[in-house]
């Protein structure tokens, strides 16, 4: 997800430059940060669920029970810095609580920037690490069923899907908005105001 993210906010940038400043700097800002906020509970979730994995079926000894906690805290503090709003005032929010207009901690170079990595970085650990706690294992799922359900990893899951499901929507909904912001339905070939007619209802003569 990082790496089609960036690409996507790449393309953005400069085949709709105007659009591109409206999402992370503009009015729109808050709109990547909740795409932020998503992909980082995804992390977390995901690593949480891992864990609680790890914790039921591995042995008491094994490195990755040591490992994943002190991982998990990690992408915990990554998620709130990399979700974190920079210009306060564009938060429907925010703007009401405060009367502060810059959040330093939440400047994307360099903070978002590292943030960003741990997420990457200890969420692709934790998935090797939750692999390597189950090699030579056959049919650890079975295994697993066999011992009792667990309620609260299925709901975890379920919430995982959630944000997934969510954070596509989310994307879609970022770059429309930031380009009809600056009132283009086709970013440099149409604007709105080209289809006025059709959304008023004028009528032919």
């Amino acid at each position: 997800m990082p790496v089609i993210g960036y690409q996507y906010l790449q393309h953005v940038r400069y085949s709709e430059p105007q659009a591109f400043h409206t999402l992370m700097l503009g009015a729109r800002s808050w709109l990547f940060d909740l795409v932020a906020l998503l992909y980082g509970l995804i992390a977390v979730l995901g690593s949480w669920y891992m864990l609680r994995a790890i914790r039921l079926s591995s042995k008491t000894d094994s490195a990755d029970r040591l490992i994943l906690p002190v991982s998990l805290a990690v992408l915990v503090v990554a998620w709130l810095v990399f979700a974190m709003p920079y210009h306060l005032q564009h938060g429907p929010v925010l703007s009401r609580l405060t009367d502060a207009a810059i959040n330093p901690l939440g400047k994307m170079q360099p903070n978002k920037y590292f943030a960003a990595a741990a997420l990457v970085f200890f969420g692709l650990l934790n998935w090797i690490l939750f692999l390597r706690s189950f090699a030579g294992r056959s049919s650890w799922w079975k295994t697993g069923l066999a011992g009792g359900q667990d309620r609260a990893s299925q709901k975890i899951l379920i919430v995982i899907a959630g944000c997934a499901m969510l954070t596509m929507v989310s994307m879609g909904w970022v770059r429309e908005t930031a380009r009809a912001y600056n009132g283009y339905l086709i970013y440099g070939v149409m604007t709105l105001a080209d289809e006025r007619a059709t959304y008023e209802g004028r009528s032919d003569p």
